[in-house]
């Protein structure tokens, strides 16, 4: 078995005639200001906007249903189960208004962004479009 290069060291290779031990480390990228703080105002974006949910959630009431096949919502709070009835990022300002949101099982929303064929989405997506053009 070949033995590490580096003088004195009997550990065996990992790479590059060196053990794991003398490899030399992959330095920690640096990340500007500019970029740190746009990494943190999108993180604290995402914390409102999953708070406007939640609390969007709880008006519901505790027998929530999923709005295009009618089943039983879990109890408990996940954004899986609100759909954005326009792209986010395309109606940015549109994001954190609760009237352009729908409430969905996983299964009608997962479908809905794999294959959008569900009528009543579509009905409500075409709806909030003419509203949010109206209101424009």
């Amino acid at each position: 078995m070949k033995t590490c290069n580096v003088d004195g060291c009997n550990n065996p290779v990992w790479s590059k005639g060196m053990c794991k031990m003398h490899i030399p480390k992959t330095p920690i990228r640096k990340v500007s200001l500019k970029k740190a703080d746009k990494i943190l105002e999108r993180k604290e974006n995402t914390i409102r906007l999953h708070t406007a949910m939640y609390e969007w959630w709880n008006s519901f009431g505790s027998n929530k249903k999923c709005e295009s096949c009618g089943c039983l919502l879990p109890k408990e709070f996940s954004t899986v189960n609100v759909h954005h009835l326009l792209p986010k990022q395309k109606y940015k300002n549109v994001e954190f208004k609760s009237k352009y949101w729908s409430l969905l099982c996983f299964t009608c929303h997962n479908q809905w962004e794999t294959y959008p064929n569900n009528e009543y989405i579509q009905k409500k997506t075409k709806e909030a479009l003419e509203d949010y053009h109206r209101n424009s």
